[in-house]
């Protein structure tokens, strides 16, 4: 490294230590990596047992291993292979006790419901964020003002609460986050999630009066088939969206009927989702889209992750959006060792973004990990995951 970089030790001191001779490979070739992966090694407080493909695998606690008193009381872990379909059941019989990263709402409805029956849940915020992207390099969303309409004419809130339903009125399944960003960040992440506001920052609650007031600022006139134009150009948004998504099924109408009351001549096509990877990133069909639909999973506590999108030579820049003052943000959050002055740099890209509003944050979601009541101390999150938090793990029979 030539200079300091904000995730360094996260990126360079999480490499797990390897054998020489799993490396020992040719491209294409990779048998002899294949035969040592079923015969791991390492020093840590459990030991592999068996492994299956089909039916899972068993781990024994390490003999070897010096774990502090009270720690890593649980002597053996099964991993099972179950059909997502009967995992519940297999949860309510006993035959499993722990099911982590849940999402589907019928599952979390299933175990909210069915306490009594010696299962509980915990949850956390997921370290995904789904959104909204404008083209701002070809159509009406080159337009600034256009953008920040079409954010604040889409009633984020309805739309969770139609497609995200829970049955426990204390449990929630998603949230409308504040800003465009990483959920999970150790420094910002109660910003991105819209826990904390930031003075002076823009935030797209839903208004239609608004978002119609920047339009006729902009000089979006309606005409008079009800849609808007500007110097003979029709204010039209060709929504581009990947058709294996049930989301869309929610999510399309709203958009339909909410942008319609804009002005707006909305068209969307739904494509197999390497289709719509390939569209958006293709220069050479910028002028076939306006607004897409994808998420994110950002894996890490860093704010790093945002750079891929927001950062103007950002290889996910699906938006093409270029901002000499939000990248200037972005280098100096990135390439530093001092963490807080990291963290009020990419809180300004953040803001900055919000702003220029080419990323509209649309949906965050809470994992739920379901579980039997005996499993306890288990001090999980979207970056510290069930098998990490083993050594406060127990079974309280």
């Amino acid at each position: 490294m030539s200079k300091p970089k904000i995730d360094a030790e996260s990126t360079l001191g999480t490499q797990k230590i390897c054998s020489a001779k799993t490396l020992r490979y040719k491209k294409g070739k990779t048998s002899n990596v294949e035969k040592n992966n079923s015969n791991p090694i390492g020093t840590g407080p459990y030991k592999l047992k068996s492994f299956s493909k089909t039916e899972g695998a068993s781990l024994d606690r390490n003999e070897n291993f010096e774990a502090k008193d009270g720690e890593y009381q649980i002597s053996k872990i099964m991993i099972k292979k179950t059909e997502t379909s009967t995992e519940i059941k297999e949860l309510e019989n006993g035959t499993v006790d722990y099911i982590p990263d849940v999402v589907d709402a019928n599952k979390i409805n299933t175990v909210a419901k069915d306490k009594d029956k010696g299962l509980t849940m915990d949850s956390y915020p997921s370290d995904r964020e789904d959104f909204l992207f404008m083209n701002t390099a070809a159509g009406a969303c080159q337009d600034q003002a256009v953008r920040q309409a079409l954010a604040y004419g889409f009633d984020r809130e309805a739309y969770i609460a139609s497609y995200y339903k829970l049955d426990d009125k204390d449990a929630k399944l998603a949230y409308v986050p504040g800003m465009f960003g990483n959920p999970v960040s150790g420094a910002n992440g109660a910003y991105i999630r819209g826990e904390e506001k930031v003075d002076g920052a823009t935030y797209y609650d839903y208004d239609v009066e608004k978002a119609k007031q920047i339009l006729d600022d902009a000089g979006w006139t309606v005409g008079s088939d009800g849609i808007r134009e500007k110097n003979g150009q029709k204010l039209s948004i060709k929504f581009l969206a990947v058709k294996e998504k049930d989301a869309m099924d929610t999510m399309i109408p709203m958009l339909q009927k909410q942008w319609g009351e804009l002005g707006v001549d909305f068209k969307a096509n739904t494509m197999e989702f390497n289709t719509v990877i390939s569209t958006v990133g293709d220069d050479s069909a910028v002028g076939d889209w306006d607004v897409s639909y994808l998420g994110n999973s950002f894996t890490s506590p860093e704010d790093t992750g945002v750079d891929y999108f927001i950062q103007s030579q950002g290889v996910n820049n699906f938006a093409r959006l270029k901002d000499d003052e939000l990248d200037s943000y972005l280098a100096a959050g990135a390439y530093t060792a001092d963490k807080e002055a990291s963290a009020a740099a990419y809180l300004k890209a953040y803001v900055r973004q919000a702003e220029l509003c080419a990323y509209l944050p649309t949906d965050g979601v809470q994992t739920y990990c379901l579980r039997n009541k005996k499993v306890k101390g288990l001090k999980t999150s979207s970056t510290f995951i069930w098998s990490q938090s083993m050594a406060t793990a127990y079974i309280d029979d």
